[in-house]
């Protein structure tokens, strides 16, 4: 068996629904790691830094709806509405990682915050090594994936 006929077989058995990968993009996951094909919006992790994604968002423009629906939706479970279907979910794997280990004082201390004052949301995370990565991805994945609906 061909290794296009592998992954094919692979992404069936775990209800993988892609197209047939050619051999180009075959070289391309296998030079990355991985394969992987998904309906869902995903981004990275972007600037992983809690101080570094919120210096970004505190320039956005708030004043248009699609800006917050966006930093919502983007940490909320999938939706295929229209309305959301370009971001919905695509920081649901780090705000979901993030969750059971960070404490709701954490969260308060937060929201406690003036949304620009980032040292003030960067010192919430001071005693907390795991809450503070866990946050980075998070901050930095929703940075990423709202920067174009709240320019």
């Amino acid at each position: 068996m061909t290794i296009l006929g592998i992954i094919g077989r692979a992404a069936t058995r775990f209800g993988v629904r892609c197209a047939a990968p050619s051999m180009m993009t075959v070289v391309t996951l296998v030079a990355i790691g991985g394969v992987g094909c998904s309906d869902e919006p995903k981004s990275g992790n972007g600037v992983n830094d809690v101080r570094l994604a919120c210096e970004i968002r505190a320039k956005w423009n708030r004043s248009g709806n699609q800006c917050n629906i966006c930093e919502a939706a983007v940490v909320s479970p999938r939706c295929e509405c229209s309305e959301l279907a370009a971001f919905s979910a695509a920081c649901i794997e780090q705000a979901d990682a993030r969750k059971p280990v960070c404490p709701a004082s954490i969260d308060e201390c937060v929201l406690n915050c003036s949304r620009t004052d980032c040292a003030c949301i960067e010192a919430c995370y001071a005693a907390d090594a795991r809450c503070k990565a866990a946050s980075d991805a998070r901050d930095g994945c929703i940075a990423e994936a709202c920067e174009e609906y709240c320019k």
